[in-house]
C-alpha cells in the first residue's frame, strides 16, 4: 500500500486530475450543450429576472429593462454572414 501511495503521490494526481477534468467537461458539455441556443442570444426574460433582483438592493436599478443591458448587433451580424452556420459544420 504504501508503494502505491508514493507512486500515486509522485505522478499519478497530475495524470489523474488532468483525465478527470476532462471526463468532467465532456460531462458538463453533454448536459448543458442541448440547452443553449444556437447562436447564443441573451434570453430577455432571464436577463430581466437578474435586473428585477438587483433593484432590490440598488436603487438606480428600479425601473430598468433587460433591453437595456443587452447589446447583440454583433451576435446578429456574425449570424447574418454566416458565421454560427460555418461554425457547425466543423
Amino acid at each position: 500500500m504504501l508503494g502505491f501511495s508514493f507512486r500515486f503521490d509522485h505522478g499519478g494526481k497530475k495524470s489523474l486530475s488532468k483525465w478527470m477534468l476532462t471526463q468532467l467537461l465532456e460531462s458538463a458539455h453533454r448536459s448543458y450543450a442541448p440547452r443553449i441556443s444556437f447562436p447564443p442570444y441573451s434570453e430577455l426574460s432571464g436577463v430581466q429576472v437578474v435586473v428585477d433582483d438587483l433593484a432590490t438592493s440598488r436603487a438606480d436599478a428600479k425601473g430598468r429593462k433587460a433591453q437595456e443591458f443587452v447589446y447583440e448587433e454583433v451576435l446578429r451580424e456574425l449570424d447574418k454572414q454566416g458565421f454560427f452556420k460555418a461554425l457547425q459544420k466543423k
